[in-house]
Order: C-alpha cells, then sequence, then structure tokens
C-alpha cells in the first residue's frame, strides 16, 4: 500500500476569483494484467481538515480514469491510497483549471512531485566476497546525546487521527457495541415494539417496511417506538440510527419526525410546512428546531461541501452522534449516496452544542417515528426500515439486580407468583419518564412436585403494585426503577416469553433467565410475571425468587 499527497494547495482569490475552480485527476495502471484500487480523499481547509471527496475507484489492466471534482476553496489537499497487485504501476496527476477550463500552471502535480512518492530502486547488484574479520577493537566514550531528530511527515498516515475516531480527542479503535437493532422485515412484534395511534391512524407493515399512515380525520396521530431504549455511558459516544422514507411532504399544521425522541427529551429530525426538513433537540418538553436553511456544517441543498441534495422521497439513512456528559457536542448526519459514483457518503449536516444547560435532560431515548395530523384533514404515509442505537466504543452498564421472593400453592392451573412493573418516572421527585433499561435475569424455584414454569409479558393480573421495600425484601424505594405486586392469585392473557420444567426434588433448581433472553426489554408500560402449575394436577408448595437487572 502507497499513500500520496497533494500536500496543502493554497487558492486564495485574486482580483475577487480563485485561480483553480475545478481539479481533473487523471490516473492510469500501466500494468497490463493486474488492477488496482485507489482511494481518493478530498479536503478542503479552512482552519481545520473538511473530508469533502472520499471514493474508492478500481482501475482495471491499462485503463486511464479520469475525475473532476470542485476545487472553489481557499486551500484544499488530496491524498491518494494505493493497494493492489498493480500499485506500483500506477500514475496519478493533478490538475487545476480556472473558471474558463484552462490549466492552472502552479497547481499541476505529476506522479513524481506527489508527496510520498519514491524513485523505482534499481536491481541490486551481486554480493562481494567476505573479508576477514579483523581483531575487536577497544571500546570507546559514551558520546554526547544527540538533538531529537525530526519526524518525516510523509511517514504521519494522512486523514486517520483523533477527530475521525472519538469526540473526546482521542484514538481508539473499539468496534461499537450495539445496543438496539431491529429490522423491518419481520412485522410489529409487542416484544420490540410500542405502537400508539389516535383517531383512524394505523401502524402497521408491508413485511419490508413499516408503514405509519393518517388519514383525512384531523385528529390522527401515529407513533412507532422501540420497546428498548438506548442508554448512555459517559466517556463513549451514542450513535442513532434510523431509515426513513416520506414519499410526499406533510400539508398543513401536519408534523412528521423520525429520530430517538419521547414526550420529553429527544433528537430528531422532522418535516413540517412551517419549519420545512428540520433537525431538533427537545428537553424537558422543550424543542429547539434548526431549519435545514441553518444547518451549519451542509444544507444538503446543493451549495453544500458535498454538493448532495436531500430528497425524503427516495428514502434515506439518518445518524444522530452524541457525547452526552449533559453538554457534549451534537452531530446530526445523513447517508446519501453519490450522484455520480452511488458511493455511499455519511454527510454531518449540523452540530448542535448547549449553551447554559445540558443538552437533554434524560439522554436514555426510545427510537421513534411519528405523524401528527394537528387538526389537518389530509392523508400522510411515512415508511420506516431498519432502526440502530450503538455505543462507539466497549459498554459496560451500571446495573442492580431487583427480586422478590414468594411462597404460593401450585394447582393444575396456572397460579402467578410475582409480577413487576415500571414505575411511571424514575428517579424520584425528577418527574422523566423512566428510562430505566430493565431485563430478566433469573429465577430460583423450590417444589416438591414436579412443575412447569411461564415467564409472561402482559396480560390481567388482580392484586396491587407497590414500593419496595417489602417485608421479605429491604430495598429502597430510590434505589429502585421497579414496582412489585407479590399478592396476586390470578392471570389471564399475555404473551409466553419463557417456560421451562422443574423437577420435584430436593434442594433448589435455578433458572438464568438472562441466557435465554438477552434482547427482551420490558417496554414502558407493560408488567412480567413469573407463574406456575403442578403437572399432575394436584397441590404442592412452590417457593420463587424472581431477579430483574435494572441499568442505569
Amino acid at each position: 500500500m502507497a499513500i500520496l499527497s497533494t500536500g496543502p494547495i493554497e487558492n486564495n482569490p485574486v482580483s475577487g476569483v480563485r485561480p483553480t475552480q475545478q481539479l481533473t485527476i487523471k490516473m492510469d495502471n500501466r500494468d497490463l494484467i493486474n488492477s488496482a484500487d485507489i482511494l481518493i480523499q478530498g479536503y478542503y481547509l479552512d482552519g481545520a481538515r473538511m473530508l469533502y471527496v472520499h471514493e474508492l475507484i478500481n482501475v482495471n489492466p491499462n485503463e486511464v480514469i479520469t475525475k473532476n471534482y470542485d476545487g472553489n476553496f481557499n486551500a484544499f489537499e488530496f491524498v491518494f491510497t494505493t493497494s493492489g497487485l498493480a500499485e506500483d504501476q500506477m500514475g496519478i496527476s493533478v490538475w487545476g483549471k480556472n473558471v474558463e477550463g484552462q490549466l492552472v500552471i502552479p497547481h499541476r502535480i505529476v506522479s513524481s512531485e506527489l508527496l510520498g512518492a519514491n524513485e523505482v530502486t534499481g536491481p541490486p547488484g551481486t554480493t562481494g566476497a567476505t573479508g576477514a574479520i579483523g581483531p575487536t577493537g577497544t571500546t570507546g566514550v559514551t558520546g554526547a546525546t544527540g538533538a531529537p531528530g525530526t519526524i518525516e511527515p510523509n511517514a504521519t498516515i494522512v486523514g486517520v487521527g483523533p477527530n475521525v475516531s472519538s469526540q473526546f480527542n482521542e484514538l481508539r479503535t473499539n468496534e461499537k457495541t450495539p445496543i438496539i437493532e431491529l429490522t423491518s422485515v419481520y412485522g410489529l412484534s409487542n416484544l420490540r415494539d410500542i405502537v400508539l395511534t389516535l383517531g383512524d391512524a394505523t401502524v402497521g407493515s408491508n413485511n419490508t417496511e413499516f408503514q405509519l399512515t393518517t388519514t383525512i380525520s384531523g385528529s390522527d396521530i401515529a407513533i412507532l417506538q422501540s420497546s428498548e431504549r438506548g442508554r448512555y455511558e459517559s466517556g463513549l459516544a451514542g450513535e442513532i440510527g434510523i431509515g426513513v422514507r416520506l414519499p410526499a411532504p406533510p400539508t398543513g399544521a401536519q408534523v412528521v419526525r423520525w429520530g430517538a425522541f419521547d414526550d420529553q427529551n429527544g433528537l430528531f429530525f422532522g418535516q413540517s410546512v412551517v419549519n420545512g426538513i428540520f433537525v431538533a433537540i427537545r428537553r424537558a418538553g422543550v424543542d429547539t428546531i434548526i431549519p435545514q436553511a441553518s444547518w451549519n456544517v451542509d444544507k444538503l441543498d446543493g451549495t453544500g461541501p458535498s454538493g448532495a441534495t436531500l430528497s425524503l422521497s427516495t428514502g434515506n439513512i439518518f445518524q444522530i452522534v452524541f457525547t452526552w456528559y449533559g453538554y457534549g457536542v451534537i452531530e446530526f448526519r445523513v447517508v446519501i449516496p453519490d450522484p455520480s459514483t452511488l458511493a455511499q457518503e455519511v454527510i454531518i449536516v449540523h452540530r448542535f452544542s448547549p449553551n447554559g444547560q445540558t443538552s437533554l435532560a434524560d439522554p436514555n431515548l426510545p427510537l421513534r417515528a411519528e405523524i401528527f395530523n394537528n387538526g389537518t384533514e389530509s392523508e400522510l404515509n411515512l415508511f420506516v426500515g431498519g432502526r440502530q442505537y450503538s455505543i462507539l466504543g466497549k459498554y459496560n452498564p451500571v446495573f442492580r439486580v431487583t427480586s422478590e421472593r414468594r411462597t404460593v400453592t401450585a394447582t393444575g392451573s396456572l397460579t402467578p407468583i410475582l409480577s413487576f412493573q415500571r414505575k411511571t418516572s424514575f428517579p424520584p421527585g425528577s418527574g422523566r419518564a423512566n428510562s430505566v433499561s430493565v431485563k430478566l435475569e433469573s429465577i430460583d424455584l423450590i417444589t416438591t412436585d414436579d412443575i412447569y414454569y411461564q415467564i409472561i409479558l402482559g396480560g390481567t393480573i388482580n392484586g396491587g403494585f407497590v414500593n419496595f421495600p417489602t417485608a421479605t425484601t429491604n430495598i429502597p424505594t430510590s434505589e429502585t426503577a421497579l414496582l412489585i405486586n407479590n399478592t396476586l392469585t390470578t392471570i389471564a392473557d399475555g404473551q409466553v416469553l419463557l417456560q421451562g420444567l422443574v423437577a420435584g426434588v430436593a434442594g433448589s433448581v435455578r433458572i438464568s433467565a438472562s441466557a435465554s433472553l438477552l434482547d427482551f426489554q420490558l417496554p414502558d408500560s407493560e408488567i412480567v410475571t413469573l407463574a406456575v402449575a403442578n403437572l399432575s394436577g394436584g397441590t404442592n408448595p412452590v417457593t420463587a425468587t424472581f431477579s430483574l437487572t435494572e441499568e442505569w
């Protein structure tokens, strides 16, 4: 692999016009058999190196390729990384052209002038005869330490450094850790999706995409939300991703939003008649909206560094990267194919930095898409593809295990033992929606007869949910995001998440529910219940401990 660079090229205006308006790059492969790859990276220099060209090109044997790029910047630099069997036979030249298409001589660089280029080394000569070994001389005194040497600039790998691997000025090589990964090809599931509708609105699936639809009823609302919330870990960055297609724009007072948000906090893209396409930050129920015309990196209207134009009707991937700590920068990104090469490019469109307060009151957010008609009597459709939330680095959640125990008499019918539910708000006094991640941990059962057990999501139970501590478990109410029902005696309906058998033998049986349901997340408004039944239809006592993990 070889890395070649033009070095920084100054292109300041002369009489109001920059000398070079367009850069032409020619590449030829002089190898008649093998091909080579060239990665082209172009940067415009404006106080910082900003990537605006990123293209991988395959050059076939004996092929010549010409590429033209925008050069209308005060300063720019191009880096070429060659690889493949024919990389040593590649020729690259860079030509600046003025507004009339004529060559700008100072901005002409041929292959041998690129930084990092080396002359061809001739074949080694024959090795001469080894001379006789002379006697070892006496060791001389140690000389003075010389001055530190300079670092060859061409030995630095251009374009790789802290700014592209961490928002905290650290060089990191960790892969991102997926927290939520939801595909759209399997339809809706109440294990992973929360659907909320009002009026005649619907949320459905065509087995490829989710479809949110509002009708001519002005009261229609359609919401698709993940049951699991992304969790932020200080010191790392979080990445939100969602695929969205909006065939027709909203009309009247309609608003469409997509990203990671709930009713109180969030980061999202959207479109309305008043604001057009926008990005927004929701903090404690208050939205800060930045319209497309005010995006500070690339407006995606054809005038930005990428030259790309955003069309919501074609379908795009939208990303949001944020380093919270309360005060970190939030980056809004759109993934768009290059119009000429179709190479996929991640384009930063806007950066937001909070001032005088944290950007969000709570960074643990669900993935969500929604349509609000807001009184407008018009149909609207929004299509949603894949959704993901990842931690950029290794995720080490802080958690506690919350549990309760109880003894019941098992019969031939299903008898509930314990049931958990989220608190509506947490921590106490915050007034914020409970965003703690809750997962199954384990079940401990002691029984004298053969029984089967089930863990059931949802359903209808009797009894009431109360705060900890209980008579058997001393957990301060401020130390758990859960409520417990340990007086229930009946259960109907619901969905079985996990079931199994326990033999009636001396001692206890421990079932690691977390090993069987690694991705299960207790939805915001659902309950999860442990129930048992006697296999032979008789009766016997069963003592159980039901444990859930809370990730704060």
